[in-house]
């Protein structure tokens, strides 16, 4: 359980970043001239937005997963008979 409380602090703290990078790219619109130079801000906007997103689910998943284990652990002790 503590293992899952880690990883659900860590999901909700990836997805205040995640809000915050996606909010800072949205009022900051892409002005280049040069066409190149616009993809490969767009990429790496695209890139970045990914990956924080990614590591939000990533650790949210692993937060629930875990979190179902210590709930199946817990059912499987009350069950086993005391000798």
């Amino acid at each position: 359980m503590t293992g899952s409380a880690i990883s659900g602090g860590l999901a909700v703290a990836a997805y205040l970043l995640t809000k915050s990078v996606i909010l800072t790219y949205v009022n900051m619109p892409i002005k280049f001239n040069n066409p190149l130079a616009a993809n490969i801000a767009s990429t790496v906007r695209t890139l970045i937005m990914g990956v924080t997103t990614m590591a939000t689910f990533l650790f949210l998943m692993v937060a629930v997963g875990l979190f179902a284990l210590g709930v199946k652990r817990f059912i499987e002790e009350k069950r086993e008979p005391i000798n």
